[in-house]
């Protein structure tokens, strides 16, 4: 829990940190060429805003994926 929320008891604010989190580690990832790593921290990040109560940035994230073709 001290890098990764449990979803099922974490706080709202440690669920919106952890998907600001993933979306920049996603970004480091996809400018090393790692592609997958990089999708799959974009869709937890998705979750984490989705459960934080953030649908609006978890719908952006899923678009931009299913846009890219990747979803």
């Amino acid at each position: 829990e001290a890098v990764e929320p449990r979803i099922s008891r974490a706080s709202r604010a440690s669920l919106g940190a952890w998907g600001k989190l993933l979306v920049h580690a996603s970004a480091a990832a996809a400018r090393n060429n790692r592609a997958q790593e990089a999708r799959e921290m974009l869709e937890f990040a998705a979750l984490g805003f989705e459960y934080e109560g953030d649908r609006g940035t978890a719908a952006r994230i899923r678009a931009a994926l299913t846009k890219a073709g990747v979803l």
